[in-house]
């Protein structure tokens, strides 16, 4: 991930007329590039999606979306997956997510780790994303964090033993293994 023109600020305005040569975020006013996802983490997006959607399928509690632009104050970031409760599908315009999902999902690689786990998820907190899930394909692992009026509070993290579980998404059970049959 590298940050283009470093010395200049950038805003929503400016994001909305980039071309569409290549995938942008804009944190803080710091437009960043962002590389393509590589194939396994395309296929863990994937087995996510699969679960995710049947769930929410038959339960009818929201949208989820992949790769969605998401407006935050002046920060545009492109989550691997969000969820918006169906009470708040209001904030889905035509062209982006206007305001924080309720859940946001970051799939790890090595050029996004860092912003994932420090930026991305400062702003995430910061304009109230409801819950955050930090998916590590190297380690197999999901980190799960809630939050609360103090800020994040760690839900623990789920490894191939463990089902992982959702305050937002009542009765959703998802086995590990699965997230990362590839």
């Amino acid at each position: 991930m590298s940050i283009l023109m470093p010395e200049r600020k950038f805003n929503v305005d400016d994001y909305m007329n980039l071309p569409n040569d290549e995938r942008y975020e804009l944190i803080e006013g710091d437009l960043l590039v962002v590389p393509r996802p590589v194939p396994r983490h395309q296929k863990i997006v994937f087995n996510i999606i699969f679960e995710l959607g049947l769930y929410i399928k038959q339960n009818h509690t929201g949208e989820f979306y992949q790769e969605v632009d998401v407006i935050m104050g002046n920060n545009v970031v492109a989550p691997d997956i969000v969820f918006i409760s169906q009470d708040r599908t209001n904030i889905i315009g035509e062209r982006n997510v206007l305001g924080a999902p309720d859940l946001v999902i970051e799939v790890l690689s090595p050029s996004t780790r860092v912003n994932d786990k420090k930026k991305k998820s400062a702003l995430y907190c910061r304009y109230g994303v409801k819950e955050y899930w930090l998916v590590d394909p190297e380690a197999s692992l999901v980190e799960i964090f809630y939050l609360n009026d103090m800020g994040w509070r760690w839900g623990g993290v789920f490894d191939s033993e463990d089902v992982l579980v959702s305050d937002l998404l009542p009765g959703f059970e998802l086995p590990v293994t699965k997230i990362f049959e590839v």
